[in-house]
């Protein structure tokens, strides 16, 4: 059965998917929550098809869902859904284990296709998101890991100082990875390698 469990922080977003999916898609909302304390504790009781995860859960991250679902709940499919659009979001959803990212500016047409290509065991992405993604795994073949968790950081608009604080590194050496990354992917800004990848 297409039984759906929305995750989302928002009581507005929810009753607004709920609406529409129960009224225009052959998808029934079986139930949803606003945290992961919650989600997790509904889960003891009830086993969807799909779990719809927000990424941004107020202070939590959708993200950190996955990897408890996917050990404990193997047999549940996962769609990542964001207001984000950013291609690192995207290769991160799908190394954690998720089945699918879409976003929220998706027409209704393209929601309905994910949920449907994940319940069907398949995987999926957003179209206007796939040509991102083949550009970020070009950017991960000419860098080497640490250049690219830098770039990563960059693409996700973390300053300077929030970098060197998350990877403990100092300031010289962040901008010399910097420079790095802009001579490899010919960029001559922050604001360039920004324009080119998101």
């Amino acid at each position: 059965m297409k039984t759906l469990f929305i995750v989302d922080d928002h009581e507005m977003i929810r009753i607004g998917l709920k609406n529409w999916i129960e009224t225009r898609t052959d998808w029934k909302v079986s139930d949803e929550a606003s945290s992961a304390a919650e989600c997790f504790e509904k889960l003891k009781t009830h086993r969807p098809a799909v779990i719809l995860i927000d990424v941004d859960l107020g202070n939590e991250s959708g993200f950190d869902l996955i990897p408890v679902l996917r050990k404990n709940y193997p047999d549940v499919k996962i769609l990542m859904y964001s207001m984000f659009n950013n291609p690192h979001y995207v290769v991160k959803a799908e190394e954690l284990g998720a089945q699918g990212y879409i976003s929220k500016s998706a027409d209704n047409n393209e929601f309905k296709k994910g949920l449907d290509a994940v319940y069907g065991g398949g995987l999926y992405l957003e179209k206007s998101l796939a040509v991102s993604k083949h550009k970020m795994s070009e950017v991960a073949s000419i860098l080497t890991k640490k250049e690219y968790l830098i770039f990563q950081e960059i693409i996700c608009g973390k300053t300077n100082e929030e970098i060197c604080a998350e990877l403990k590194i100092k300031k010289r050496t962040l901008e010399v990875y910097i420079s790095l990354i802009y001579e490899k992917t010919f960029s001559k800004s922050r604001a360039d390698l920004m324009k080119k990848f998101l």
